[in-house]
């Protein structure tokens, strides 16, 4: 079959479409396309009903999100919390150490920043 008697064929068979359109007798159909029409949609409607997987999951879902929301930010707060100055290494070493050798407060100011 050469691309001439196939692009002919095509044609033909475009033009044959186009005119079922215009024709006042429909086109014959399939003895049996009502019947699958039908079993079709009795099947979607079947398959759309809500099961207990998608019913659990729905509830499920949105706690989830807030639990993992709550600890995420309990997390955050926990990390991030400003630390307490005077529980620091450095001011209970110094403290320490004016107990220990019974340094007054001047003597503990130079321990400081500026006197080492």
């Amino acid at each position: 079959m050469t691309q001439t008697d196939m692009q002919k064929r095509i044609q033909n068979q475009v033009d044959q479409t186009l005119d079922a359109f215009d024709a006042k007798v429909p086109p014959p159909t399939d003895p049996w396309f009502f019947d699958r029409l039908t079993n079709t949609i009795t099947h979607e409607s079947l398959d759309s009903k809500p099961d207990l997987d998608n019913i659990i999951m729905g509830i499920l879902r949105p706690g989830m999100l807030a639990g993992l929301l709550a600890l995420n930010v309990l997390l955050m707060v926990w990390v991030f919390k400003p630390a307490d100055v005077s529980s620091t290494g450095r001011t209970t070493y110094i403290e320490s150490l004016s107990t220990e050798y019974g340094l007054n407060f001047s003597d503990a100011y130079l321990l400081g920043d500026n006197g080492e």
